[in-house]
């Protein structure tokens, strides 16, 4: 079995998100969506592939290929849902994110039809350690990095005029990030999720902040950390940069900061003392300490965030498909009230 296939069958045995695939490439067969990645390649890149080390599938479809000339090389496919205009802001931010000296993949051509979607690729970034968010030198550094991405973007919020920040959402939650989720559907046996984000969005909602430019997903999985653990060797996920409030994008992040989903290991669910401790190291390379009132929304927004999780996790296990590994419905019942002391 060619090694593309290989990668994208092992993802499909161990229930990868078939809505999500079914809707960007119209089959959910290895052998198809395999070959259309490899046929793309062939016809926009100019080369065949002749190995791979990565496939997944989230919110698009990933992968990772080697090309026969040599290029390692990341293919990402995004549903029709995002605009041709959209991808081409992204792929911007990451050449003004190169030249601010942040670690991003360079673009190199793109967006082009792939199968119902539109993909892009950009030169592989194949560097770092992953970080040990259960280890306080690494969250600092992540922490500081955050920062300083934000620091890179100030002034440049038309590269992400689209990127909607979830506070911006007039509902409860944001439309779930797949279609996998469905929240209405699944409400039974989650009102205490709902009470506990409700609450959180009190006072997320009473505090205005200054707007800046973030990356909402800054999990273990979408960066890496240098060797030594001192600086941030590599960014990924570049569409989950936003326009949000300060706080409230800080909390999201350090809600997920410890979740990890792309290695063999269970992903590590951070508790409510990590997670504040994600935000003071922020607020130390902020160089400007936190009022009392930004601190609480910076904790309610891990709150929040903490529910929007669970409540995905509830949404899969409604419908039959919950997983060992999912840990943020219990990490709220232990530690989700103290967010809002």
């Amino acid at each position: 079995m060619p090694r593309l296939e290989a990668l994208v069958d092992a993802a499909l045995r161990a229930d990868a998100d078939l809505a999500v695939l079914h809707a960007i490439h119209g089959s959910v067969s290895a052998a198809e969506v395999a070959a259309s990645v490899e046929v793309w390649c062939r016809v926009n890149l100019a080369a065949d592939v002749v190995d791979a080390w990565l496939w997944r599938v989230s919110v698009g479809c990933v992968s990772g290929v080697r090309l026969e000339d040599g290029r390692d090389v990341v293919v990402k496919v995004y549903s029709a849902d995002r605009s041709a205009e959209r991808i081409a802001l992204v792929l911007e931010a990451q050449r003004h994110a190169a030249a601010a000296g942040i670690p991003a993949a360079l673009p190199i051509i793109g967006p082009r039809p792939l199968a119902r979607g539109l993909a892009t690729a950009e030169a592989a970034l194949r560097v770092g350690r992953p970080a040990l968010f259960n280890q306080e030198p690494d969250r600092r550094t992540a922490a500081h990095g955050w920062y300083a991405l934000s620091r890179a973007f100030a002034g440049q919020e038309h590269l992400v005029a689209d990127g909607v920040a979830w506070s911006a959402h007039p509902t409860l939650y944001p439309p779930p990030h797949s279609p996998a989720f469905d929240f209405p559907a699944t409400a039974d046996g989650a009102e205490w999720i709902d009470a506990l984000a409700r609450a959180a969005r009190d006072v997320i909602d009473a505090h205005d902040g200054a707007l800046r430019v973030v990356h909402n997903d800054w999990r273990a999985d979408n960066i890496r950390l240098t060797d030594d653990g001192t600086g941030i060797a590599a960014v990924f996920d570049w569409d989950s940069l936003a326009v949000d409030r300060e706080l409230n994008a800080l909390g999201t992040v350090a809600a997920m900061h410890s979740v990890d989903w792309s290695g063999p290991e269970d992903p590590y669910f951070a508790t409510a003392t990590e997670c504040v401790e994600f935000v003071r190291a922020a607020e130390e390379a902020r160089g400007a300490p936190f009022t009392a009132a930004e601190l609480h929304a910076a904790k309610a927004s891990i709150l929040f965030g903490w529910c929007y999780t669970a409540r995905c996790e509830h949404a899969r296990a409604a419908v039959g498909h919950d997983d060992r590994r999912f840990g943020m419905r219990a990490r709220v019942r232990a530690d989700g009230a103290s967010l809002l002391a």
